[in-house]
C-alpha cells in the first residue's frame, strides 16, 4: 500500500541526489516520509507512540562510498547493525 501509494501519485515524491567529483549530480533516490500512531498491549498496560515511516526507491547506485553502503546495508532490523 506505502508503494503504491508513491507510484500512483498519492504522496509526492522529494528527491535525493549525490554529486561526483566532477560536480555532476545523479539522483540517488526518491522517496516520501509519514507518521502513524501505533498502540501495543504490554503487562503494564497499552503503550502508544508515534512512528514515522519512511518509504524510499532507488534505481541503481553509483559506485563508491555511496555504491558499497548500500549492498552492506541492512536488510532488516537486527541488533547493532
Amino acid at each position: 500500500m506505502w508503494i503504491a501509494a508513491a507510484s500512483g501519485g498519492e504522496h509526492p515524491l522529494e528527491s535525493v541526489y549525490t554529486e561526483d567529483d566532477q560536480g555532476e549530480r545523479r539522483l540517488l533516490a526518491e522517496g516520501y516520509a509519514f507518521e502513524r500512531c501505533v498502540t501495543t498491549a504490554g503487562a503494564d498496560g497499552a503503550h502508544t507512540w508515534n512512528e514515522r515511516v519512511l518509504v524510499v526507491r532507488f534505481g541503481t547506485l553509483p559506485p563508491g562510498p555511496a555504491g558499497r553502503a548500500g549492498k552492506n546495508a541492512c536488510s532488516g532490523p537486527r541488533r547493532g547493525c
